[in-house]
């Protein structure tokens, strides 16, 4: 039985001193959600996301605390900080 689940959505932030809120219009994020041996797995894909974009490097940044920190400790009972930095 396949228990994975994936939520396609249209990416859409608000990066402060960022020229061209727009260059991130079309990029998609794909969350994957599936069991693992022992837990779930959760794999974020930002389509359409270039290294060349102005947000790329704010994106990887922010998609890193939101994974390494944020969801982390909310599930863990911690309050969430859904704010990147």
């Amino acid at each position: 039985m396949d228990y994975s689940a994936s939520i396609d959505t249209t990416a859409n932030m608000i990066i402060e001193d960022m020229a061209d809120y727009g260059e991130w219009l079309g990029t998609k994020l794909l969350w994957e959600v599936a069991p693992s041996k022992t837990a779930s797995r959760v794999t974020l894909t930002h389509q359409g996301l270039k290294p060349d974009m102005e947000c790329h490097r704010v994106c990887v940044a922010g998609w890193g605390r939101y994974f390494g920190n944020s969801l982390k400790n909310h599930l863990n009972g911690a309050p969430a900080d859904p704010e990147t930095g």
